[in-house]
C-alpha cells in the first residue's frame, strides 16, 4: 500500500521536475543579458569628446544594447584623420586638427554614435635667450615660441624673474654664481607637459682701466683718452666730466679743455660694470703771453742790446736771431744780442707750455738812422 502511494506521488510531481530541468538547461544556454527582438538597438561611444596630441594614441570604449548581436565597426570620418582599429585603439594624426571617430553597430549600421576628436601639437621650443650674461646684469629677455592653447610657467636658478612667468617671454636678471639655468613647463590644451631647458654661460668679470690717470692740455685744445678692456659682453663706456667747467667729453673719449685753466676730471666707466670707473685728472694751461720787449732801433755796430719775454718760469724759451748773434743762454728768458751790419733783423722766441705746445713770438728791430 505504501509503495503504491509513493509512486503516485512520484508520477505528481514529475511535469514540475521536467519543467525545472528544462528552465534550467535553458538558462545555462542563454545566461547573460536577455533582449528582445523588438527592442531598439542603442550604441554609445566613450568619450564623446576628447583633446590629444599629436601622434599619440588613445582607445574609444562602447556601449551596445541589441537582440542582432553586439558587433561593432569603428572609422575616421575625415581623410588624414588618424587611424582607428577594430577595438578602438585610436592613433592620432602628426597634424594638428578636428577630427570625428565613429562606431556603428554591424547588424544595423544605421546605429552609429560620433566622438569628437581635438588633436592639438605638441608644445615645443627652443627657448631663445642671450648666449652669454654678466653678473649683476637686468632686463634680459627669453622666450619661447607662442602656440594657441598652451600655457606656461617659467623658472629661474642662478637669477631672478622680473616678469609674468606664465607668459611666453619674460625678462630676468643674473645674479652670482657661474651660470643662469631657464626652465620653461609648457603645457598645452590636451594636458601633455614639456619641460625646456637653457643653460647660459656668464661672462668674465670687466676690467677696465684708462691708458693714463693725469694729462695736461692747453686751453681749448682736445685730445683723445685710449682705454683697456677686457671681460663682460661688449659694453659701452660712459664718458662725463663731473665737475663744473671741466670741458667736454664725448662717449668715444674725445676730451675738449675749457677756455680756462685750472684742474679738471674726466670719468670714465663700462656700463654693466660701474665699479669699474675710472677717471683722469686733466690740468689746463693757459697760452704763453709771448711779449718780447726789446728797443725797435739799434745803432749801427751797437752790441750787448737787451731783449727780454714775458713768460712763466714753468715755460721752456728758446730765442732765434734772423742775424748777429745771441751772446747769452737762448733758453734764458732774458738775453742780450748783438744785430750786426744788417739794416734789419727779426728776434723770434719759441715758447713751450706745460702741455708740449709751442708758440712763437717775433719782433723786428731795424738799424736806426744815421
Amino acid at each position: 500500500m505504501n509503495e503504491q502511494h509513493s509512486f503516485k506521488s512520484f508520477l505528481r510531481q514529475t511535469p514540475w521536475v521536467i519543467s525545472s530541468l528544462l528552465l534550467a538547461s535553458l538558462g545555462c544556454v542563454f545566461d547573460g543579458p536577455r533582449y528582445s527582438a523588438d527592442a531598439p538597438t542603442t550604441l554609445q561611444i566613450e568619450p564623446t569628446s576628447v583633446i590629444i596630441t599629436a601622434d599619440r594614441p588613445m582607445t574609444f570604449g562602447h556601449k551596445i544594447s541589441s537582440y542582432f548581436g553586439t558587433n561593432v565597426a569603428w572609422r575616421v570620418l575625415e581623410p588624414g584623420g588618424g587611424t582607428v582599429d577594430d577595438r578602438g585603439h585610436y592613433q592620432a594624426p602628426t597634424k594638428p586638427g578636428i577630427f570625428r571617430v565613429q562606431v556603428s553597430a554591424v547588424s544595423d549600421p544605421s546605429k552609429k554614435a560620433v566622438a569628437k576628436v581635438t588633436v592639438v601639437a605638441a608644445p615645443t621650443g627652443p627657448i631663445t635667450a642671450p648666449n652669454l650674461v654678466e653678473t649683476g646684469a637686468s632686463g634680459l629677455h627669453a622666450s619661447v615660441p607662442l602656440q594657441p592653447g598652451v600655457t606656461y610657467s617659467w623658472s629661474i636658478q642662478g637669477g631672478s624673474l622680473q616678469s609674468n612667468a606664465h607668459s611666453n617671454q619674460i625678462m630676468f636678471a643674473v645674479g652670482a654664481g657661474s651660470e643662469i639655468l631657464l626652465k620653461c613647463r609648457m603645457t598645452n590644451a590636451a594636458g601633455e607637459s614639456h619641460d625646456i631647458y637653457q643653460q647660459i654661460p656668464k661672462a668674465a668679470p670687466v676690467v677696465f682701466r684708462l691708458d693714463q690717470t693725469s694729462a695736461t692740455l692747453t686751453v681749448g685744445h682736445s685730445m683723445r683718452f685710449g682705454y683697456r678692456l677686457a671681460g663682460g659682453i661688449r659694453p659701452s663706456i660712459i664718458w662725463s666730466t663731473p665737475l663744473a667747467h671741466s670741458g667736454h667729453v664725448d662717449q668715444n673719449g674725445n676730451y675738449t679743455a675749457p677756455m680756462k685753466a685750472g684742474k679738471c676730471l674726466v670719468r670714465a666707466l663700462p656700463d654693466t660694470a660701474p665699479d669699474q670707473a675710472a677717471q683722469v685728472e686733466v690740468t689746463v694751461v693757459d697760452i704763453p703771453d709771448g711779449v718780447i720787449f726789446v728797443p725797435p732801433t739799434f745803432e749801427a755796430g751797437k752790441t750787448s742790446v737787451v731783449a727780454w719775454v714775458v713768460a712763466r718760469p714753468s715755460l721752456k724759451i728758446h730765442w732765434n736771431l734772423s742775424s748777429g748773434t745771441i751772446e747769452d743762454d737762448p733758453s734764458a728768458q732774458t738775453i742780450h744780442f748783438n744785430p750786426g751790419a744788417d739794416p734789419a733783423v727779426t728776434l723770434s722766441c719759441r715758447l713751450t707750455n706745460e702741455a708740449g705746445d709751442t708758440f712763437t713770438a717775433q719782433r723786428e728791430i731795424a738799424m736806426a738812422p744815421n
